[in-house]
């Protein structure tokens, strides 16, 4: 039998939890969010270790 994970079907920016991962900048994703830079053609790559930090 499948397991289900019973996760949110919806979760917004607004309900992230920035206190949990300090080294996000809340300005940065909101930015990303926004989408401008898919109007200006620019690409977007995101570093980071493996795994959940």
């Amino acid at each position: 039998m499948p397991f289900t994970a019973r996760l949110p079907w919806l979760k917004t920016l607004e309900q992230f939890d920035f206190t949990f991962q300090l080294s996000i900048d809340r300005k940065v994703v909101r930015e990303l969010a926004g989408l401008a830079f898919v109007e200006r053609c620019e690409n977007v790559i995101l570093l980071g270790p493996p795994g959940l930090c």
